[in-house]
């Protein structure tokens, strides 16, 4: 959509219309669609930076500018914020990816002996 189209409907949303049911008439990203926008709770760092701010600039229950992103032109409404300490969470998400990348760097150094092992080599 072209940010043109975009502000239009944040207009629209603006004059009264169910912002949820122009995400799900409008919206390109097809997993929010259908949810009429719902990106559910997000946390710190979760969006690209450009989300992230735009919707630390916008109070609740309200619309954020128009703003462009790499996925391209979006409008954000902020329906509410909580409080809630994740350092447990984001603790247990760093060794989780810490584990996941030991295990992936073991897999693919036996994968690559596997195909060293299997390479037929004609030296002449």
């Amino acid at each position: 959509a072209t940010e043109l189209a975009i502000k239009a409907l944040r207009q629209r949303a603006l004059d009264g219309e169910d912002f949820a049911e122009l995400a799900r008439e409008h919206s390109e990203d097809i997993g929010s669609a259908t949810e009429g926008g719902d990106l559910g709770w997000t946390s710190p760092g979760q969006m690209v930076p450009v989300f992230q701010s735009n919707m630390e600039l916008t109070e609740d229950g309200n619309l954020s500018a128009v703003f462009r992103s790499q996925y391209g032109w979006h409008v954000l409404r902020v329906a509410e914020r909580r409080q809630e300490d994740i350092t447990d969470r984001l603790r247990d998400n760093m060794a989780h990816s810490f584990i996941h990348k030991r295990k992936y760097d073991d897999e693919l150094q036996a994968w690559l002996q596997k195909i060293r092992d299997e390479a037929y080599v004609d030296i002449k």
